[in-house]
């Protein structure tokens, strides 16, 4: 079958070459006769002798060739087979309209007066310097093909020869080849399957083994290249992957190609909830502080070199903007904390001066004495927070919680006895490993945070180890803690009900301490409250 084909195909493909080669030959043939011509044809027509032209023209209309003049408005003037009265305008044949472009035509063409396939040669006709009509010669193509089946019927021994032997050197050949090339078929077959361990084993000391061989070194050449390739695949993925920042390569039409986010690769970016903002800076800025839902992202945009593809780098900044905010709400609200009393001395400082009662000095004394008690007690809980900031400071040593609690039972039992609370420190074994003075401030602290806002009832502490570390209960039955206040209750100066702070001579540190001390012992303080039923605090410590 292939033999067949291979056969089928070198008889069109030399016959075709061999029109060529006629149809070369005829050109050459019709450009000759034309420049014979020309010169003849070219007097008549300058003598304005078109008739004459027409008539010498016809009287030899059985040449194997024929003739025709036509003008430059493509008028038909004269010809050799055709009543020149019935021809159509020729300005738009191919071969004329080329010749008075370019001086020189050929064209192989479907003649529509003579309805059948032509080879053309148009050669100009001058008149003052300028070409003004064309000489057209054209012979049919059947003459030709005419030509070619003379010539494989005087060649057909020789080709049925040299096809027969082609024949039976194709047969053994193939036989010869077939195996290898079956082979290397499967070799390929294998490879375009994805299997890079695909080898064609072929022999023979010609060119199919130099194939072969080439093949092999272009798999292992490919395996090692996919392997590379996956290697650093590899190593970028786990890269981006272990990066906390929320990267993204998109491409031109915003498609996210790339991202440590598992679910943003495959769609816009616009279609990704919150991305949408990115609208407003791509292509226009290469960094911009972003909000999303509350969290707060420094982003970095950057194309991505050779490509049109870019890059954004999302850092959350949502902590550093907090504690910003903290920051500047810690200076507003120490400002206002120190302020008050230290106004409140000045007045009464200045009243004293002008005052002669020494009754009245002395309440004055005794005003400017709690407020300088307040200034010391905000001061020296700013100073306990800033050691707490850093933890270096902390001093960890093996101590029974029994022991802080009996220090802070004797603190406060005379204050909570004064309002007529029943204080409880409930015994329990409980051996920690911590700085024992920060544990006794974290519990007076909250100890006496319940008793401030605690009018009746009782105040119950406890102490339990599990599996988990140590747990701190101070359970009381005061006023309770709303709901939108439970998640301020422990920043600095953040207090539910200031009156009552104000009072009591509470600085609104206290439970930023605890939870201060909390953290920086690895830990973490909670609450349960409702309003009017209670607060339970529980400090947790590994």
């Amino acid at each position: 079958l292939n033999f067949a084909f291979m056969l089928t195909a070198f008889i069109f493909v030399s016959s075709y070459y061999l029109k060529q080669n006629n149809i070369k030959v005829f050109t050459e043939d019709l450009q000759s006769t034309g420049l014979f011509l020309q010169p003849y044809i070219s007097d008549l027509y300058l003598a304005g002798k078109t008739a004459e032209i027409d008539q010498k023209l016809k009287t030899n209309k059985d040449n194997f060739y024929r003739i025709t003049l036509i003008d430059r408005e493509g008028r038909v003037l004269a010809d050799s087979h055709v009543d020149i009265n019935a021809m159509e305008n020729h300005l738009n044949r191919q071969e004329v309209k080329e010749m008075f472009e370019d001086g020189y035509s050929v064209a192989l063409r479907r003649s529509s007066t003579l309805k059948e396939k032509l080879l053309y040669v148009a050669l100009p006709i001058y008149k003052d310097g300028q070409i003004d009509a064309a000489l057209r010669i054209n012979t049919q193509l059947r003459s030709i093909t005419l030509l070619s089946k003379e010539f494989f019927a005087k060649n057909a021994l020789m080709l049925l020869t040299v096809l027969l032997l082609a024949l039976i050197s194709a047969y053994l050949f193939s036989g010869l080849l077939a195996a290898r090339i079956t082979e290397l078929g499967r070799a390929f077959a294998k490879l375009s399957a994805g299997d890079l361990t695909a080898r064609a084993h072929i022999s023979g000391g010609d060119e199919l083994e130099e194939l072969g061989e080439n093949f092999n070194l272009m798999s292992q050449n490919m395996a090692d290249i996919i392997k590379v390739k996956e290697h650093s695949r590899a190593e970028l993925s786990g890269v981006i992957e272990s990066v906390n920042d929320i990267v993204l390569v998109i491409k031109k039409d915003g498609l996210v190609a790339l991202s440590n986010q598992k679910d943003y690769p495959g769609k816009y970016y616009w279609e990704i909830h919150g991305l949408a903002i990115l609208n407003k800076y791509i292509g226009k800025t290469n960094n911009a502080e972003l909000e999303i839902d509350g969290k707060y992202y420094s982003c970095s945009i950057a194309p991505i070199k050779n490509t049109a593809n870019i890059v954004a780098v999302m850092h959350d900044i949502t902590q550093i903007k907090n504690l910003q905010k903290i920051k500047n709400d810690f200076i507003s609200n120490m400002s206002h904390e120190l302020k008050t009393p230290l106004a409140s001395i000045k007045a009464y400082l200045e009243l004293i001066a002008g005052e002669s009662d020494e009754t009245a000095k002395k309440e004055y004394l005794g005003v400017i004495q709690r407020n300088a008690e307040r200034l010391a007690n905000i001061t020296n809980d700013i100073l306990l927070l800033s050691s707490l900031e850093d933890k270096k400071r902390l001093r960890p040593a093996q101590f029974n919680l029994q022991e802080v609690f009996k220090e802070a039972d004797t603190l406060l039992a005379q204050k909570a006895q004064s309002k007529g609370l029943e204080l409880n420190f409930h015994e329990g074994d409980a051996n920690i490993n911590a700085d024992k003075f920060y544990i006794e401030q974290m519990l007076i602290n909250l100890v006496d945070n319940a008793i401030r806002y605690t009018e009746t009832g009782r105040i119950d502490i406890e102490a339990e180890q599990d599996d988990f570390g140590t747990k701190i209960t101070v359970a009381d039955t005061g006023i309770g803690i709303s709901k939108e206040h439970q998640q301020r209750i422990f920043e600095r100066f953040f207090v539910a009900d200031k009156s009552r702070s104000k009072r009591s001579g509470g600085t609104g540190l206290g439970l930023a301490i605890v939870k201060h001390i909390a953290e920086a012992h690895g830990g973490k303080v909670s609450l349960k409250s409702e309003p009017g039923q209670g607060t339970t605090f529980i400090v947790r410590l590994p």
